[in-house]
């Protein structure tokens, strides 16, 4: 067992050098996804990673300017678990930190530092998963929660606000709908 758990996470490391995403991604700020939840009742708590990267290139051909470039790299390390309160409500904790670099034409500018905590709660709707005669197994829930300002969100390069996008945090309070079917 312990064999094939290295064999897979070996796997999964060089398979995520070859990955390819959308650049839409709303960079570092976004990215709530549960994916599939495997032993749906039981709790967990995990540790996650995820990278984003922003290639820019804009040659203004006009004489005496200079072609712009931006290399933005966005890491996220994240601890997150789902911890059961009773047998149909559950609760997600999302505690993420970041570490980013952004480097340009003019700017070479690094952030790190704790994200926007969220935590969510979900109430359980529909779950056919523990029925053993079930030929197809269901899962069906909905809740909501809450992301804190916890992250950094006025940091400054040379007295001037660096992109939203760049920031560790928002700035805001937001209240979350979450549904999740399996």
């Amino acid at each position: 067992m312990k064999r094939n758990i290295i064999f897979i996470t070996l796997i999964s490391f060089a398979i995520s050098n070859q990955a390819k995403a959308c650049e839409v991604c709303g960079c570092s700020l976004g990215g709530y996804y549960m994916g599939i939840l495997p032993q749906f009742n039981k709790n967990f708590i995990g540790l996650r990673w995820s990278q984003n990267k922003y290639y820019a290139y804009v040659n203004h051909q006009s004489q005496g300017t200079e072609p712009e470039y931006s290399n933005d790299t966005f890491n996220k390390i994240e601890l997150w678990g789902r911890f059961y309160v009773s047998k149909k409500w559950q609760v997600f904790a999302f505690v993420p930190f970041s570490f980013n670099h952004m480097k340009g034409n003019e700017d070479n500018v690094w952030a790190k530092g704790l994200g926007d905590i969220t935590v969510i709660a979900n109430y359980i709707i529909l779950n056919t998963g523990e029925q053993t005669e079930q030929k197809f197994k269901h899962t069906l829930t909905a809740g909501g929660g809450i992301k804190l300002p916890t992250g950094n969100y006025k940091q400054e390069v040379d007295g001037l606000l660096i992109n939203p996008n760049f920031q560790l945090g928002t700035g805001s309070t937001d209240f979350l709908l979450s549904t999740i079917y399996t």
